[in-house]
């Protein structure tokens, strides 16, 4: 049985129920203004469970937050409580992707390059080896793939990782104690191994515990744990699915978000409908549904992220919407009320987001702007996740926190 760091204390499931039996802590919203050197904005954005990730447009990769399993790819175990280059052998980054204790990138030539936390494979390099079975870190950027099997995008769970080929198969790997790699009755596997589908896929969103694609005709698809309805096939009560699943009522998806216990999705022409655990499905009901339901937007969203608890999706013209519950300030409206329909972020500072980040593991939420302006709000006050009443711009490399 392999070993696994503290689970999020925000995030569904039967593994975690002990957990949402805890009182609600009074803490401060955390908010983070950042600037990586240079000019040119960040144009890829990627949040985990305790650390984030984002790609400038000349290919330079900066991450933050917790190091502990040598996720920041800088070398190191030392965590980074402002964006910190990750080691000079990756270059030419084109995206991103953070999960529970890993990283993932994909270079420009298609090659898939991963590090950080592998206590379940979760890396794709054939073993498990990782600090907590008192191996050394995987601190420095591995080759999963090379640019002769290029990959056209990465989705990181918090033990599992899944990519669409440029074939446009899907190819899954890392802890599956709840069928979240889709391979079939498996354990875990060490290594890439192919969804059991034949289909074309245009998107995939590893969430915490299942799974969820966009296959070429717009038709939604998940797989692993079903429990709350995260799955979309109609089933509320615990089951797994060990091969892609329809959920159900899903037509012209363009992209598709997994969560901790929920999944959303955009359909065109900007529409958001989304299935799941109670309260976190932006319709007003306090009802889980394993059932796609619509969400009232302002208008049409052209970017969106299911995380640990919460969700938020960019609108058309720039604004930030968020919804689901609210205990560590994710819903970055500068209170801890939950929200069971969206709510405009109070976001004065970075008034025009240019994308909001993906990731399924977190309880933070980032945006980019304009000048290569980042700013996150919500789980992660330090580097650990000790949730702080912060503000931090980076200019440079000198760092210049306000009380």
């Amino acid at each position: 049985m392999s070993q696994h760091r503290a689970y999020p204390p925000a995030v569904y499931g039967p593994l975690l129920a002990l957990l949402l039996l805890a009182p609600r802590a009074a803490v401060a919203a955390y908010s983070v203004h950042a600037k990586a050197p240079g000019t040119t904005p960040a144009n890829t954005l990627a949040v985990g469970f305790a650390h984030s990730c984002m790609v400038e447009p000349n290919g330079d990769l900066w991450c933050w937050g917790n190091n502990s399993a040598g996720e920041l790819g800088d070398g190191t175990t030392i965590d980074r409580h402002s964006p910190h280059e990750s080691g000079p052998s990756l270059t030419q980054v084109l995206s991103v992707s953070v999960g529970g204790g890993h990283t993932c990138a994909i270079r420009r030539d298609g090659s898939l390059w991963c590090w950080g936390d592998n206590c379940d494979g979760e890396l794709g390099l054939g073993h498990n080896k990782c600090p907590a079975h008192l191996d050394p870190p995987i601190s420095t950027p591995q080759q999963v793939f090379p640019s002769s099997t290029p990959v056209r995008a990465v989705s990181l769970g918090f033990s599992h990782t899944c990519a669409i080929m440029h074939t446009g198969k899907a190819m899954c790997w890392g802890w599956n104690v709840t069928d979240q790699l889709g391979i079939g009755p498996k354990p875990e596997q060490w290594t890439p191994t192919a969804v059991l589908s034949e289909e074309t896929w245009l998107d995939i969103s590893a969430g915490f515990l299942h799974t969820c694609a966009v296959r070429w005709d717009g038709t939604a698809w998940c797989w692993g744990l079903g429990l709350h309805g995260r799955l979309g096939d109609g089933k509320t009560v615990f089951h797994t699915a060990n091969e892609p699943l329809e959920a159900n009522g899903v037509a012209r998806a363009i992209s598709i978000s997994a969560g901790g216990a929920h999944t959303c999705a955009i359909l065109r022409p900007g529409g958001v409908w989304c299935w799941g655990n109670a309260g976190l499905l932006g319709d007003g009901s306090n009802v889980e549904s394993g059932l796609p339901v619509p969400v009232s937007l302002a208008s049409a969203a052209t970017g969106i992220n299911a995380a640990g608890d919460s969700t938020c999706a960019r609108l058309a013209n720039g604004d930030i919407y968020c919804w689901g519950e609210n205990w560590y300030g994710q819903l970055g409206v500068g209170n801890f009320f939950d929200s069971l329909v969206p709510v405009k972020g109070d976001l004065e500072s970075l008034a025009h987001a240019a994308q909001v980040a993906r990731g399924g593991t977190a309880n933070h939420h980032c945006i980019s702007a304009g000048g290569g302006d980042v700013a996150c709000w919500g789980y992660g006050g330090d580097a650990h996740g000790s949730p702080q009443n912060r503000v931090e711009e980076l200019v440079g490399n000198r760092s210049i926190s306000h009380g």
